[in-house]
């Protein structure tokens, strides 16, 4: 069987995980589909409520 390409590659992934934490969300656990290299970051648990200096009254 030949090798077939990556869906997704390392530099790929540590571009969407330097965004990620570039916004500020603390990165709780990290999905990747070898098939289909859909990736899905869930946030810890602890900044899941983010809030907006702008929403305080």
């Amino acid at each position: 069987m030949a090798n077939r390409a990556l869906p997704i590659k390392q530099a790929e992934l540590t571009r969407l995980l330097k965004g990620v934490v570039g916004a500020g969300v603390e990165i709780g656990r990290i999905e990747v589909d070898p098939r289909t290299g859909h990736v899905v970051i869930i946030p810890d648990k602890a900044t899941e409520k983010a809030t907006n200096p702008w929403d305080e009254e």
